[in-house]
């Protein structure tokens, strides 16, 4: 559509240029008819424009009131009234479409302005109208006498006034637009309106001169210039929005201009034709020679300005990048000293954080507790699961730890399964209500994948100043309470420290160093407690213990070095000892008494993790030709439910061998009816905790009640240790127990003596 108006237009231009040599009515019709497809095609090309949208409008205007002008001129002069030119209201109709292309040139040089240097702006808008101005006064006005003034001439003077505006804001836009590539359209609205002007200055030279003819050349440009509208308006349609491909900060008429010594062809021109003086041209040099020195000026203003701007605008920028690298570092800061305070697995403080907690809290002269705490057996986990499960099951603490202590506490891992707390304060009541807290939170299993797990912790307190003056030694007094607290046969978890602990402390440490240097073969010895058909008083087995006398400190309890040799990783090459020890004793008696005893044997848990252990348990019972079914290992009840998952592989591992599982101290762990049916063992040993009660308690007695007949609805045999008085023998007897293992039937006793009391007999 829009390239079919411009074939049209151009056609009809072409059309009046030849008409206009053989009829003067036939070109103002068509000139009427090319108009007014000039001001359609305007309307039709910028109706969805929306920059400078009321500037098309003003040029549609323009266009239509020409039209409505050369109407008029072709109804007066048809109809003869008198000659159109001489006719004033025309003029004034003709004057309209200069108003509002001023008014256009004005909108569009303020919309313009804040892209321009104001200074070079002013220079070239004052060199301009100066040459324009000489140009005029030579041709129009240096012989102008106002005392011959009429109102035609006020019509022509105006005119000549709104010419001479539009042509130095026309001449000023394009000399000052040189940095950027102005628009298509805009350039065709620069040449129609400079057409425009040319044809109103030969109107105007013309009628001062008594030259003016209808349809002549001033009539040919001002249709020229409307047709070059109607191409803008085209160019527009197609163009973005926008009237400047401006990529940069530099203003538009940044750089020299060139272009402004073209306006000496026309004085040039005009000197060689006569139509202006010498003088007139000299002005017109001065002026081009002053534009040029202070425009040169201007320049090196303007360019020293747009390299301060560049420099300032990449200062600020180096500046931005100088903050924000401040910024990254300062985030790299904080978080590589978190990281030096933060415990990396658990996310709680670190040692580093407590060490210096401790000596700022003590400089201050605070009032504090340090409560250092450990996990009991966690080195099971380990052994039997991995460290991996360990670093889970740490972490499901430590966020215990966090979402339920105080906010008031520090909370820090030391390292491995210990942890610290630096807690306000000194109050006893406060310590317990931790220590039962802990306690609480860790009474709850804890669920990680298909494995369950119950954990338990010590707390040591220690108090500042009351139990230390340094930092060292009260972590040192907390650390000495922590395994009191450890070894103590109670239900309460911690202690407080005492200057009496450290006695035990010293006998503990004394206690370790022998037992790494101790010589199994020969200085420990393996006893044996014999179990009894709970009917007939008849011996079915025994249980072999591990017996320390020391050559120089005497009978060790078991009960206080095994706690050390668990904590210390011993308790592997003990068992080592015991197992094969056992073996070896039951292989010989069976081969003297040929009898069917059995021998019960304790295994830590930690010992049934490796593979080495049953291909030398395999060993063993091959080279003393031991029967596997004559072999019972004992397993306690609360290490089998801490470790379910894996204990039921254990235990089918064993049961490939031939050896029968018995689970120890049964009936004091959280999950056991649960749990039992999915272990392969024979046989349940009720806890001696339960059998001691068993007389006096009625509750005791249904319980104990309750395993047997439990035990006997799975086929299960069941094992009363600790039984120590006949009454207690008695009430076994009538709940159906069928071995009974105890110091009222048979103490532990050495190989000797057992051999010569159960088996010579």
């Amino acid at each position: 559509m829009r390239k079919n108006l411009v074939i049209s237009l151009t056609a009809l231009l072409l059309m009046t240029f030849i008409t206009s040599y053989l009829n003067m009515a036939v070109v103002d019709v068509v000139s009427l008819l090319f108009l007014s497809v000039v001001v359609y095609t305007v309307h039709y090309n910028t109706k969805e424009i929306k920059v400078l949208k009321g500037n098309w409008q003003l040029l549609i205007g323009a266009a239509f009131i020409w039209l409505v002008a050369d109407g008029a001129w072709l109804v007066y002069e048809s109809l003869g009234f008198f000659m159109s030119e001489d006719n004033l209201y025309l003029s004034l109709l003709y004057a309209i479409p200069n108003v509002l292309l001023l008014i256009s040139s004005l909108w569009y040089f303020y919309f313009s302005k804040d892209k321009w240097s104001k200074r070079q702006l002013t220079i070239e808008f004052t060199a301009v109208t100066l040459i324009i101005g000489i140009i005029v006064y030579a041709l129009f006005l240096v012989e102008f006498d106002i005392r011959y003034m009429s109102l035609n001439t006020l019509v022509n003077m105006f005119y000549l006034i709104t010419d001479v505006v539009i042509l130095v804001l026309v001449m000023t836009m394009i000399i000052s637009s040189r940095y950027i590539k102005v628009k298509l359209a805009i350039r065709h609205l620069y040449y129609a309106f400079i057409v425009y002007v040319i044809a109103d200055f030969i109107y105007l030279w013309q009628r001062i001169n008594d030259a003016f003819t209808s349809n002549a050349l001033s009539d040919a440009l001002f249709l020229f210039a409307f047709f070059t509208i109607a191409i803008a308006s085209h160019h527009a349609s197609k163009e973005p929005n926008e009237y400047f491909d401006y990529k940069d900060k530099l203003p538009l008429n940044y750089g020299r201009s060139k272009i402004l010594w073209l306006a000496l062809v026309a004085p040039i021109i005009l000197l060689v034709t006569g139509s202006i003086e010498i003088i007139h041209f000299s002005m017109i040099l001065l002026v081009l020679v002053i534009y040029q020195v202070t425009s040169h000026y201007v320049q090196l203003l303007m360019m020293t300005e747009v390299m301060y701007d560049k420099e300032h605008e990449m200062t600020l920028k180096l500046e931005e990048e100088i903050k924000e690298r401040t910024r990254e570092l300062l985030i790299s800061k904080e978080a590589l000293e978190k990281r030096a305070i933060t415990d990396s697995l658990t996310g709680l403080f670190n040692r580093d954080y407590f060490n210096q907690e401790l000596l700022d809290r003590i400089e201050r002269q605070d009032v504090f507790t340090v409560a250092y705490l450990d996990l009991d057996k966690f080195k099971i986990i380990n052994d039997l699961h991995g460290h991996h499960m360990g670093d889970r099951v740490l972490i499901h603490i430590a966020k215990l730890f966090g979402n339920h202590l105080s906010i008031d506490y520090e909370i820090c891992r030391i390292g491995g399964d210990e942890f610290a707390l630096i807690i306000p304060g000194d109050s006893a009541k406060v310590m317990t209500g931790v220590s039962q807290l802990i306690k609480e939170l860790l009474d709850k299993t804890i669920v990680i994948g298909k494995y369950s797990f119950q954990v338990e912790a010590s707390l040591g307190f220690a108090r500042y100043p009351k139990d230390a003056g340094t930092a060292s030694d009260l972590v040192k007094s907390a650390d000495i309470a922590m395994y009191h607290a450890k070894n103590e046969a109670s239900d309460v978890n911690h202690v407080f420290y005492t200057s009496r602990l450290v006695e035990g402390l010293e006998r503990r440490n004394h206690i370790e160093m022998l037992l790494s240097k101790a010589d199994f073969e020969n200085d420990f010895e393996l006893y044996y407690q014999p179990q009894f058909d709970a009917k007939s008083e008849k011996i079915t087995g025994m249980e072999a213990l591990i017996r320390w006398n020391h050559i120089e400190e005497g009978f060790i309890s078991p009960g206080e070095f095994i706690p050390i040799a668990e904590e210390t990783g011993l308790i592997l090459q003990i068992h080592d000892f015991v197992y094969k020890a056992a073996i070896k004793q039951l292989s010989r008696w069976h081969q003297l008494y040929n009898d069917s005893l059995v021998m019960c044997i304790n295994l830590p848990p930690m010992i049934l993790n490796s593979d080495q252990f049953y291909n030398d348990l395999e060993g063993c019972l091959n080279l003393y030709r031991m029967k596997p079914e004559r072999i019972e290992f004992e397993i306690t009840e609360h290490s089998a439910m801490n470790t379910s998952i894996m204990m039921a592989e254990t235990f089918k591992k064993l049961k490939d061998l031939g050896i029968s599982i018995a689970i120890d101290d049964f009936g004091t762990g959280y999950s056991s009816l649960s749990y039992l049916k999915r272990f392969d063992v024979e046989t349940l040993k009720i806890a001696k905790e339960l059998i001691f009660n068993i007389e006096e308690d009625e509750d005791v007695r249904l319980i104990v009640k309750a395993i047997i007949m439990m035990a006997d609805g799975l086929k299960l045999s069941t094992i009363a240790e600790g039984v120590e008085t006949k009454e207690q023998l008695i009430i076994l007897k009538s709940l159906g127990c069928d071995i009974i293992q105890g110091y009222y039937l048979g103490r532990p006793l050495d190989s000797e003596t057992f051999e010569n009391m159960f088996l010579k007999s």
